[in-house]
């Protein structure tokens, strides 16, 4: 099967509600090729800083959609629908802005406020369950990306455009028969 997902923008926000740690913001393409819908659950992203200083991983999980995405509003502003997983009908591009938190929910926990650092490079990459198989996308970056600045600890939205030599082109999404 042959689906591709390739993200063209993203965005951190800082903070939402009570958790201060930053969510991270994926304007993503999926596209299903075959005639049978796909499933998508649980996407992850497994998130790298290219600092000598820092070998850490940060796990990220999807947590909800956004139907728009406005520099000048919160996710709550924007409209955001909680989720878990969503459907790819056949022959079809589902597109979307898909919202990502800390895997880490315990307050207890160091992730749980976990800050991008302006000036450092992140590289992300992505795993989720397809049709009930677990697929992992750990071998080649889905993007990678630095934020300029300290995004606003008002709860609003710092935008960045992916830049296109980083994209990835037909990532399948099915592996190859």
């Amino acid at each position: 099967m042959h689906n591709s997902l390739s993200p063209y923008s993203y965005c951190v926000q800082r903070g939402f509600y009570d958790l201060k740690s930053d969510h991270l913001i994926l304007s993503l393409e999926w596209k299903n090729l075959q005639n049978k819908t796909a499933l998508v659950r649980i996407p992850y992203l497994k998130i790298i800083p290219k600092d000598p200083t820092n070998n850490n991983h940060i796990y990220y999980t999807y947590v909800a959609d956004y139907l728009t995405v406005s520099r000048n509003k919160t996710i709550a502003e924007n409209g955001w629908t909680p989720s878990s997983s969503f459907i790819v009908p056949p022959k079809s591009i589902s597109g979307g802005w898909r919202v990502f938190r800390t895997l880490n929910y315990n307050t207890e926990d160091p992730l749980y406020n976990f800050q991008f650092t302006p000036g450092t490079t992140y590289d992300v990459f992505i795993g989720y369950e397809l049709n009930g198989k677990i697929i992992n996308k750990l071998n080649q970056p889905l993007l990678s990306f630095k934020i300029s600045k300290d995004p606003s600890p008002s709860q609003k939205i710092e935008c960045y455009h992916s830049h296109p030599q980083k994209l990835l082109e037909n990532v399948n999404l099915y592996p190859s028969k």
